[in-house]
């Protein structure tokens, strides 16, 4: 998309981002913003401390942490410069620990803030954090109730937007084949029922209870099979945990590089 002056500019921001979500976000905010007239883009801090701008399919460093312990005052002057350089109107910020340091960067750079809470908060944020965003949004109402627990934050600042998926991409009937193929891999059979999820492999995402459920639930569904869709650094947790439940023959992982539509 060519950007003109009518284009709204917004930078995504990731705590950390796994190598094979990236793309798969990537495409979908160049598949769907675009024709709204939003100008996406995505900045995350990866495993080696280093702060990756992605957009399409390019990624430039923008610059490094500091390596000290708290916070960083350097980092979010740099961060505010390049927000005013880059014409940014919006920051979304898709990770709570995040908020101290990229709130502060926007508020400088005289952008507006969101806040996306994906599931509940692990570790204390002061409210203050949470007082600089334009708006909070949660993925359900659930979250939200929780989250005001905790946190009492005005209403007009709270919004939940639920969680969406493009339902026509899992409604193709020649990809039975295929499908029926993916299960012969993985050791199953076409009369296997697949229960998945789909998503990155984070505290915040709480696989953990879903294999406390599906545990239940697979002792009255021999022939269901829970498929994890996704990558992250609670996969050892929750291959320990699968071990611990005796579910080895029943919980597949699929990586998120991998064509996972099919299942």
């Amino acid at each position: 998309m060519t950007a003109d002056q009518n284009t709204i500019r917004v930078i995504h921001v990731f705590q950390q981002t796994s190598a094979g979500s990236v793309p798969t976000v990537v495409h979908d905010l160049n598949e769907f913003l675009p024709h709204q007239g939003i100008e996406s883009s995505i900045l995350y801090l990866n495993d080696d401390g280093v702060f990756k701008y992605i957009k399409s399919d390019q990624e430039v460093t923008v610059c490094r942490r500091d390596k000290k312990a708290g916070f960083d005052f350097r980092l979010v002057f740099k961060l505010a410069r390049y927000f005013k350089l880059k014409k940014v109107q919006a920051v979304h910020i898709h990770d709570d620990q995040l908020i101290p340091t990229i709130g502060l960067a926007a508020k400088l750079a005289g952008v507006k803030l969101f806040f996306t809470q994906h599931g509940p908060i692990h570790k204390k944020v002061n409210k203050i954090w949470f007082d600089l965003n334009q708006t909070v949004i949660f993925n359900s109402s659930y979250f939200q109730q929780e989250f005001l627990k905790s946190y009492k934050l005005s209403a007009q600042k709270c919004r939940v937007i639920r969680d969406g998926f493009n339902i026509a991409r899992f409604q193709q009937s020649q990809q039975n084949a295929k499908r029926d193929d993916l299960k012969k891999q993985a050791g199953l059979t076409p009369e296997h029922f697949i229960l998945g999820n789909m998503g990155g492999l984070w505290g915040n995402q709480d696989q953990a209870s879903l294999l406390k459920a599906f545990r239940k639930l697979a002792k009255k569904a021999p022939n269901m099979v829970l498929v994890l869709v996704g990558d992250g650094p609670v996969k050892p947790e929750l291959e320990k945990l699968i071990k611990e439940f005796n579910l080895e023959e029943r919980v597949k992982f699929v990586s998120q590089q991998e064509q996972s539509d099919p299942w």
